[in-house]
């Protein structure tokens, strides 16, 4: 139930006036938002018709829109479906063939889908049923007196109609040099699915009853008879049903079209300017009549015998209201902030002139409601309806909407590994229309959601919308492979120093390169490499692709060979000169080796540990005493399957 409450005041001079006092608060705690009042001189054209459930085509419809003067402002009034949140939201109407957009940057209010009975309706992407409000003033000329009108239609062929396209009104707001000073004010439902809500008009301009009152309805969806629709009242008397569809037939709810100038009510479509809203007819003229106890009271309610299908679905709707008088209040004109999308937690400076005096409702969100120049604080999406009164008291009101975005989540949808120390690996972002692009570790990439050149480890991926808005942040990793292999090929693997060994690289998936043979290091190793020294010799590459500290290693070995030499006598007297018997490389030659020493009956007289004679040679003693000058027998174990043991004498001389 909306009321509408009228309060008249008499004055004492030709003219007789009243003023619709502005009890603001209900309007907006009851559901009802003033979306726009302003005084013009000149007068105002409202057009429009639904087609929810009409087979309404794609071609253009003409609609005159005979006026004087030029045109101040226009506005598109829409209720349409709204694509779901993931669906790719492409919604455009089209006035004298220029595209209109419509996006949720235009949303006022919705109806939820409660119940359906066509089911393919949510499954083909409908959200719900939306009131959107466009500014098309730049989209007519002065001298239109007819606009073509289509709009596309988002969702596919075989589903409903009336899924397609619901209702439009497009109202001008025009100017001449010698009209009537006229008051226009439109009230949009914040909640068009239910009429049980109290309503009064947010105004304090004073109307001239010498000249026409009028008053118009916006719904959607008619019912089908006296028994199924809107009922309105006035002073609790019941003037009419808004039971019938608006004329022609193939043409679904009921839409007031009007135009008035120079205090004259007429009406247009099918709307007849008279004291009843009846049937399809959505327009009526306010007359003293109306008038008990200083009060208008209207009242918009649901046919107690509604269909209960229609008060599940979208039909029935009450969109607004329109009114519109002529006054003594004067025009000015004000400057207001312009609607605007922010980032949740960001704050705005938010600027309007013209004025005296400044009412922001609702009292929420900002640093103060009665400045002219509040800081909003981006909490929530917040339509505030902004009160301007000029000097003598009298008052426009503006809608300021202010979206707040708020962030969404993003997932991912792969991930490729990066190769270890570059930077090739990526993360595909599974797609979403609502962040076009993303910033990884707060860099910003370029558009889509393909996130290349990562090297491997943990990223913050954050989504940025249209509006530069950010995502929630999700951690990324990306991992890291290493598909380095470091080999070489020697050859020969073994012989004789000087021993002439060449190398042939066969690392794969590597760039650089570094060789070491023994503790020397090469960028590039000489090929082939001579080996002198006796023994074995380590090689050792290192390969990378793109770092050293994903270098993979290999290391292999090369025997250089020279004769052993072994001497057949020495001089052990302390004269530091041939005082032990050496064995020349013998550790290196023969790593396992172990020497023996007899006398010549046989007797072991001396036995080195395995491998480490050099560390002990035979110092031609036997338990620390010097042994005779004479011939001794040696067994030299190589204790290596490829060299067999050596033995022979050795003779000790003493000089």
């Amino acid at each position: 139930m909306s009321i509408i409450f009228v309060r008249v005041i008499k004055k004492q001079n030709i003219k007789t006036f009243f003023t619709i006092f502005l009890i603001f608060f209900y309007c907006i705690a009851f559901g009802q938002i003033v979306n726009y009042q302003s005084i013009v001189k000149g007068g105002i054209k409202v057009v429009g018709f639904s087609v929810a459930e009409s087979a309404f085509s794609e071609e253009n419809k003409i609609v005159d829109i005979p006026h004087e003067g030029q045109i101040k402002e226009a506005f598109l009034i829409t209720y349409s479906p709204r694509p779901s949140d993931d669906f790719n939201f492409s919604y455009n109407y089209w006035i004298n063939n220029q595209k209109v957009t419509i996006s949720d940057k235009n949303f006022v209010s919705s109806v939820p889908l409660i119940f359906e009975p066509n089911p393919t309706l949510i499954q083909q992407g409908v959200k719900d049923y939306a009131l959107y409000q466009v500014d098309i003033t730049n989209f007519l000329n002065d001298f239109d007196q007819t606009l073509s009108f289509k709009q596309d239609i988002f969702s596919p062929p075989n589903v409903c109609p009336g899924c397609h396209v619901a209702g439009f009104a497009i109202i001008i707001v025009f100017e001449t040099s010698n009209g009537n000073n006229v008051n226009f004010t439109q009230i949009l439902n914040q909640n068009p699915e239910s009429t049980a809500k109290e309503l009064n008009f947010n105004l304090s301009n004073t109307i001239d009853t010498l000249y026409d009152i009028g008053l118009g309805i916006m719904s959607d969806r008619a019912g089908g008879g006296e028994s199924d629709g809107l009922l309105i009242s006035i002073n609790n008397n019941l003037i009419g049903c808004l039971c019938q569809n608006d004329q022609p037939e193939n043409i679904s709810g009921v839409m007031g079209c009007f135009n008035y100038e120079n205090g004259n009510l007429t009406g247009s479509c099918d709307d007849n300017a008279d004291s009843l809203l009846r049937n399809s007819n959505g327009i009526m003229k306010l007359n003293s009549s109306h008038i008990e106890n200083d009060s208008l009271h209207l009242k918009v309610e649901y046919s107690p015998n509604s269909n209960p299908i229609n008060l599940l679905t979208p039909h029935n709707i009450l969109l607004g209201y329109n009114l519109v008088y002529s006054t003594p209040c004067e025009p000015f004109e004000v400057v207001v902030p312009r609607d605007t999308t922010l980032c949740q937690g960001t704050s705005l400076s938010l600027q309007a002139s013209g004025g005296q005096r400044y009412k922001w409702l609702p009292e929420t969100g900002l640093s103060c409601y009665d400045c002219a120049n509040p800081t909003f604080t981006a909490d929530t999406t917040t339509f505030y309806s902004l009160q301007i009164f000029n000097n003598d008291s009298c008052s426009v009101i503006r809608t300021v909407r202010l979206f707040v975005e708020e962030p969404k989540t993003v997932s991912v949808q792969s991930t490729s590994a990066s190769f270890c120390g570059g930077a090739t690996g990526g993360v595909i972002m599974q797609a979403n229309s609502f962040y076009p692009r993303y910033s990884v570790n707060g860099t910003l990439f370029p558009m889509g959601n393909n996130l290349q050149n990562l090297a491997s480890g943990n990223y913050t991926v954050v989504g940025i919308s249209t509006e530069g808005c950010p995502s929630f942040p999700l951690q990324v990793t990306v991992d890291s492979i290493n598909n380095t292999v470091a080999d070489f090929w020697r050859t020969p693997l073994e012989g004789a120093a000087p021993l002439n060994v060449s190398f042939v690289n066969k690392s794969e998936q590597a760039s650089f390169y570094l060789w070491q043979v023994d503790s020397l290091f090469y960028q590039n190793i000489p090929n082939p490499y001579t080996f002198t020294e006796p023994g074995w010799h380590t090689i050792t590459l290192y390969a990378w692709k793109y770092d050293t500290l994903c270098a993979d290693t290999v290391s292999k070995t090369v025997f250089v060979r020279i004769p052993q030499i072994i001497p057949t006598a020495f001089t052990p007297n302390n004269d530091g000169d041939n005082d032990v018997w050496e064995l020349p490389y013998i550790d290196v030659l023969y790593p396992e080796n172990q020497v023996f020493v007899y006398n010549r009956w046989g007797n072991l007289l001396y036995t080195s540990q395995k491998g480490t004679y050099a560390s002990n040679p035979w110092d031609g003693t036997f338990e620390g005493k010097p042994l005779p000058v004479g011939s001794y027998f040696y067994v030299i174990e190589t204790n290596d399957p490829d060299f067999p043991k050596m033995n022979g004498q050795v003779s000790v001389i003493r000089k």
